[in-house]
């Protein structure tokens, strides 16, 4: 049956990116610093993957990249999560959050 059938899909050559990194497909790192292939592809997929897991926010080293999620994500504002990264216990690097921004202003 013809409508069972899958459509062709053509892609332009120079578009295809090789993956050098299992690892990072299945765990996206929170700083892109951290990705091991720098291109297009692999920081679309790095937010994107942060962005379905309801993680709004990626660093990019000093520099905080939000994705509004369009939705009210609980728990990210939270005065303990406040008192996180006023204690030290997490950091932009590990835990990208508008919190260590201010924190590390202050």
């Amino acid at each position: 049956d013809e409508s069972l059938k899958s459509p062709v899909v053509n892609v332009n050559k120079e578009l295809i990116v090789p993956i050098k990194s299992m690892k990072e497909l299945l765990n996206p790192p929170s700083d892109l610093i951290k990705l091991v292939q720098v291109d297009r592809a692999s920081i679309l997929y790095t937010l994107s993957c942060r962005f379905h897991k309801d993680l709004i926010y990626t660093s990019i080293g000093p520099i905080l990249v939000a994705i509004n999620p369009f939705k009210w994500t609980i728990g990210v504002y939270g005065k303990d999560v406040m008192a996180s990264f006023q204690n030290g216990v997490r950091n932009l690097s590990d835990d990208p959050h508008v919190f260590a921004i201010a924190q590390d202003a202050y």
